[in-house]
């Protein structure tokens, strides 16, 4: 009997896979910054069996990463490119469990117009792992909360898509945020997601290769050969583009040109 004991413990430590943790909150807020990136903290409340209870507890005492706790149900919704992913776990001596993941996402919004000297950018249902492929739906179970805090220095542009169940003014470390909630009391189930914001117009942004391409496909796709033509042009911009950047701003701008990496 106890070697069988022995068996099924060693078993549930290497086959956590197995586990049915269940995740009873998760809290989503997202910072994001006049750059365009933004900070992530994601919270998970999880309501664990004594087995569970042991393997997380053996993991943590581990040099863990964030892919250990997927097992646990615990996993990113953004899945966009992240930087700096850190890992907060704790436990209290009841069977209640807390994780939190932090992570910087160095594009949070994509680019989605223009208008006058200003570039409209978006978060949108690209975004996040709960959109697949045709509808983005906020979890109800377990229950999701989330939050999309945007600086008011950066000018809201458009409807919200869908409706957020409130919009509050907070302060942030000495800032203030218009912060957008969603949460599990009114649950959504939506086409398209849009925070859409506006940000004024700088030679770097318009000379990124993101607004090139575009504008080449919106100019020139009903004619191959001026697209091709315009392709040369387009990497002859991007091979020189730190001097070119440097002649236009002193010319005209006088914007400061950003420190870039040579490569």
């Amino acid at each position: 009997m106890k070697k069988f004991l022995m068996f099924a413990i060693v078993f549930l430590l290497l086959c956590p896979a197995a586990f049915s943790a269940g995740i009873t909150q998760h809290d989503i807020r997202i910072l994001v910054h006049n750059d365009g990136s933004a900070y992530v903290e994601e919270e998970y409340v999880l309501k664990l069996e004594q087995s569970e209870r042991d393997a997380l507890n053996a993991t943590i005492h581990s040099e863990f990463s964030l892919k250990d706790f997927e097992n646990f149900g615990v996993k990113k919704s953004i899945k966009l490119k992240t930087t700096g992913d850190n890992v907060v776990p704790s436990m209290t001596k009841s069977d209640i469990a807390f994780i939190t993941l932090q992570y910087t996402v160095p594009e949070i919004a994509e680019h989605i117009g223009d208008r006058g000297k200003k570039e409209i950018l978006a978060i949108t249902e690209e975004a996040f792992i709960f959109y697949d492929g045709k509808t983005i739906s906020l979890p109800y179970d377990p229950p999701t909360d989330l939050k999309i805090l945007l600086p008011m220095s950066l000018q809201a542009s458009g409807e919200v898509t869908p409706p957020p169940y409130s919009v509050t003014i907070v302060e942030t470390n000495g800032d203030k945020y218009r912060e957008y909630e969603w949460n599990h009391k009114r649950p959504f189930q939506a086409d398209k997601f849009r925070v859409t914001f506006e940000r004024d117009v700088t030679l770097t942004s318009r000379l990124s290769i993101d607004v090139l391409v575009q504008e080449l496909e919106d100019t020139f796709i009903a004619n191959p050969v001026y697209l091709a033509a315009a392709i040369i042009i387009v990497v002859i911009l991007i091979w020189y583009r730190k001097d070119i950047v440097r002649l236009l701003s002193e010319a005209f701008a006088g914007e400061s040109v950003p420190e870039e990496d040579e490569d």
